[in-house]
């Protein structure tokens, strides 16, 4: 299993303003495949940015 932490940094085209989401992937790992990836990300943050 493989956990990681991230920011999505960006900036919607209808508004001038920056936006930061923080978010967290979780993969799952089997014999050198991905079986899984769950990513989940601060909801709150992304209907801020979208207002």
């Amino acid at each position: 299993m493989i956990i990681t932490e991230h920011v999505v940094v960006g900036t919607l085209p209808t508004k001038a303003t920056a936006f930061t989401v923080p978010g967290l992937l979780i993969l799952h790992v089997r014999n050198g495949l991905i079986m899984r990836v769950r990513n989940y990300m601060d909801g709150s943050r992304v209907a801020s940015a979208r207002a």
